[in-house]
């Protein structure tokens, strides 16, 4: 595939490109045996990063990680969903769910006049989800995020 794209390097160079990697992430297959080791214990499920019980079938656990981090990602924006649309409707702001849960983000609708708004409830909702998310975790890892304001789901989209 390298050389396809125009770039030759030899075995050795992939083979230490690959060792390099696990040198480096070597924390990444600590964490995948810990999970393994849960998963056996627990005869087929391990806890997420929110404490959620994630089932994974034996055929999938070279995913474990990915699973775990995913339903995680996902738990977490469910959290920051609920406080942005809160936010909202107290805010008095009529704003209109576009799809609530679009694998990594929220988008909602609001009239032009209620945009700045909308955007600083937007803003807010990630202090409020890391005060929300260190309840009960330590250390804690604070999360940002983007965003933007476009005028329709392919803008969103494609940019």
């Amino acid at each position: 595939k390298l050389l396809l794209e125009g770039i030759a390097i030899t075995l050795a160079e992939v083979i230490a490109i690959h060792e390099s990697y696990w040198t480096l992430y070597a924390g990444v297959k600590s964490y995948a045996n810990q999970l393994k080791s849960e998963w056996r214990k627990n005869n087929g499920w391990v806890l997420n990063g929110t404490g959620r019980p994630v089932c994974v079938d034996p055929g999938y656990l070279k995913d474990l990680v990915s699973r775990v981090v995913q339903s995680t990602g996902h738990d977490i924006l469910m959290i920051y969903s609920e406080i942005v649309s809160k936010n909202l409707d107290a805010s008095g702001i009529e704003w209109y769910p576009v799809i609530a849960d679009f694998h990594d983000q929220i988008l909602f609708e609001v009239d032009g006049h209620n945009v700045d708004k909308a955007w600083e409830i937007v803003q807010e909702g990630f202090t409020e989800l890391n005060q929300e998310l260190a309840k009960d975790a330590s250390p804690v890892v604070v999360l940002s995020g983007s965003g933007g304001i476009v005028a329709n789901l392919a803008v969103a989209k494609c940019g």
